[in-house]
């Protein structure tokens, strides 16, 4: 699975310098990290394949909370999300971004 994105940076690089967010990137690895923890505990506890939605709903809300607590989604992040789903689908990129996006402290 990360043999296929890195040769497309290589590849991509070629043709246009390309930026990667370390820390985003980071922050995305602690939060499925985390969330991959949560899960299996859960499972230890009360494992069932009926209970297969419920889990996926428990990881996304996780991994939602803890992208949110890191600070990993920034509020131009969202705006270029809103931007390519359109005006049909932009209710969703608001909804997520106002649940991800922590507001700025002033100083």
């Amino acid at each position: 699975m990360t043999a296929s994105p890195g040769l497309a940076i290589v590849v991509l690089r070629r043709r246009q310098t390309i930026c990667i967010d370390v820390g985003m990137a980071w922050k995305s690895l602690v939060a499925g990290g985390v969330m991959a923890g949560v899960l299996f505990a859960v499972q230890m506890v009360a494992y069932s394949r009926i209970l297969f939605p419920v889990y996926v709903v428990l990881g996304g809300i996780v991994y939602l909370i803890l992208l949110r607590v890191l600070r990993a989604v920034r509020k131009h992040d969202m705006e270029l999300i809103e931007r390519y789903l359109g005006k049909r689908l932009g209710f969703l990129a608001r909804f997520l971004s106002a649940i991800l996006v922590a507001k700025e402290l002033p100083n």
